[in-house]
Formats: structure tokens, sequence, C-alpha cells
């Protein structure tokens, strides 16, 4: 019986109860403003969950999907006690364009990375020894005070983000990649296991002493940088980016890949009703350390001889940077062992530009 429980419950259980509201962010100079849409569904579950897409304006696969998520739950039901969805979380972002490309990976007001805004809530607060329950709500507190108090547009973004998202057990945020790229996952080490259940081959393990003011780290650092002052620590929430390929266009083969992908997950962690069976998978793994940039030798344009996703041997030649003069090409060579993972959109590179990341020291482990 216990195998056929979830569809049971799906049969038996109400449809989960959905409001809908918008957040104000931004008003313009014509009188205009710009608004986050939340979708929030409440049951009778265990779980809270928060899923956001499209930080950064040219990722828009992740918008999609998190559209199909709603659909699917309107649908369908779900089995937990809180869900909230936001597709689009910067508007700013969404509507940024120049001649018709989409450019809004930074606030074109003050060119800061969109998703490099999120602060370290536990900034003020006094190292001392404190129970789990306590040091959350002091870090509530310090949130509730700074989101009252920001002025500038990108604080207020972060912050009203990771209010949204403070009290979610699952905290999951969509991206795609700025070039070619295949899917991957980034999450700090105590998930990696969970992380497998999306069935993306390609893994992240983020470092618990760094913070660049990315979404994903703000949920958790402040409890990994007070670890030794909480009693009975834990982490609170598994939080989870992940990447659907490519950016700035919309494939229906791969917006149905990544659905299937996120459903997946939200099957295995009992959110959705029904069960996705993983196939056999040899993952690779890497420290977030060891994803390095390669950087153009030389100026000129650049053709490639690997794709993305593909092994590479330390040595070999995985690309050519042509010259406008009659000299031979300057090769692109690899100096690691390992899989050329993106592929940045720019073929006419400057010397010293950013042409590709590599993943690297890749641990193999395989489920299934």
């Amino acid at each position: 019986m216990a195998s056929i429980a979830p569809f049971i419950g799906a049969i038996f259980m109400a449809k989960p109860n959905l409001k809908s509201e918008t957040i104000k962010v931004q008003s313009l100079p014509s009188g205009d403003t710009l608004n986050i849409r939340v979708f929030k569904f409440v049951g009778s579950g265990k779980n809270k969950v928060y899923v956001q897409a499209n930080i950064h304006g040219p990722e828009l696969t992740g918008v999609l999907v998190a559209k199909k998520l709603v659909e699917y739950v309107k649908s369908n039901g779900g089995n937990f006690s809180e869900l909230i969805v936001v597709p689009s979380c910067n508007p700013m972002g969404l509507n940024s364009q120049f001649i018709g490309q989409q450019i809004g990976y930074v606030n074109q007001l003050t060119g800061k990375n969109w998703n490099r805004i999120y602060p370290d809530l536990s900034v003020g607060i006094n190292q001392k020894k404190i129970t789990l329950s306590k040091f959350k709500k002091e870090l509530k507190a310090n949130l509730k005070a700074k989101l009252s108090q920001a002025v500038d547009l990108e604080t207020k973004l972060g912050l009203t983000l990771l209010n949204l998202s403070f009290n979610a057990d699952i905290v999951l945020d969509l991206h795609t990649v700025w070039g070619k790229a295949p899917h991957y996952v980034y999450c700090y080490p105590e998930y990696l296991g969970q992380a497998k259940k999306f069935g993306i081959k390609n893994i992240f393990l983020l470092s618990e002493n760094e913070f660049f003011g990315v979404f994903d780290e703000a949920n958790l650092y402040p409890y990994l940088k007070f670890k030794s002052w909480i009693k009975d620590f834990r982490l609170p929430k598994q939080v989870y980016t992940v990447e659907f390929g490519s950016d700035c266009s919309l494939d229906e083969e791969n917006i149905e890949k990544s659905w299937q992908e996120l459903k997946c997950f939200l099957q295995v962690q009992a959110v959705l009703w029904g069960k996705t069976k993983l196939t056999s998978i040899n993952y690779d793994i890497c420290l977030n350390k060891n994803y390095v940039y390669y950087y153009a030798a030389a100026g000129g344009l650049l053709i490639w001889k690997k794709k993305p996703g593909e092994y590479i041997s330390s040595g070999e030649v995985i690309g050519e940077i042509h010259s406008l003069d009659l000299s031979l090409p300057t090769k692109v060579i690899a100096k690691h062992h390992g899989k050329l993972m993106i592929q940045f959109n720019a073929v006419a590179v400057h010397q010293g530009q950013q042409t590709c990341k590599v993943m690297t020291e890749i641990k193999k482990e395989k489920h299934g």
C-alpha cells in the first residue's frame, strides 16, 4: 500500500488554495510601475517550498518552467504546506533590451550584477551561544529592519526576495547560462544526495566559507557563518541553483526537459504527487572553486573544436582564434583534464576576454 499512497492521496486530498499578488519594486519616470507577480499555494502537507526564476533578464527558460509548475499544481495539487512561485523575480532585468537583444544581466543604472545584490543577513548579529530557533528569529528581525530601511533598488529587490524565501524548507533558483552549456546544479555539500534527484549529470559544490551576494549563498551563509555558535546547528533549508542550459532563447524541447527535471526533483521530495524513476546516471561533481575560466590569448574570431558538455584533456586543442591578418590562428589549448561546460556568447574576442568555463578535478559518482 505504501507504494500507491501518493496516488491515493492525490485522489482524496483537496486542491491547494491559490492566491496571486503583485509586489511593487520600481516606479518609472512615466509614472508606470514594475511589479513582481507572486503565486502562493497553501496546502495541508509538511514542507514549504519557494521557487524563483529570471533574476537575470535574458535567462528565460526558467520563467516558463515556473509557469508550468503553477499550472501543474493548479490541476494536480501537491503535498506541501506552502508553495511560492515567482516566475519572473526581476522585471527590470526582463525588460532590459538593446536593439532587440536581452541584456538584463546587470542593473543598467549602476552596472551591478543582479545576482550579487543579496546581503549577509547576519551582519549586526553578535556572536554568542544561541539556539537555531532564536538565531532564525534574529535573522528575520534583521531582514525586516533592513527591508524597512532599504532605499536603493538593488538592496530592496534582494531583501524582498529573501523575505519571500525565508521560511521555506526547499528553495530553488532557476537560471540559464550566458552562452552555450549543458544543464547543471549548484548546492552545498550537505545536499549533494538530494541534488542528484534532479537527474542532472553535472553538480557543483559551494564552499561554506565564501559569500559573494548570490541568492543561494544568502539563504544559507548566515547559518554556516554562525555554525560554531548555534548549539543545535543544522542547515534549516535545502537551497539549489539550477542552470537550464543556454540563455536568450526559448526552445520547446529544452523547456520540457527542464520541467521534467524540476518535476522529478519535487516528486522525489514528495512535494508533488506521483513518482519519477531516475535512470542510471554517472554524475560529474566538482567543487565550485575548481570551476575555472579560460581567457583569450589573442584578439580575433573564435572557432570552437569542442562542444559544451564534452570532456577535454590537458594539452588538447579545443578552439582557434583567427586574426584578420594572414598569420596562423592562435590555438586555444586545454590546461586541464576536465569538461568544457560553458562557451560564452562572444566569438569576436578581445585578448584577455573570458571565453569559456571548464569543470576540473571531477569526482564521478553513479546513481541507479
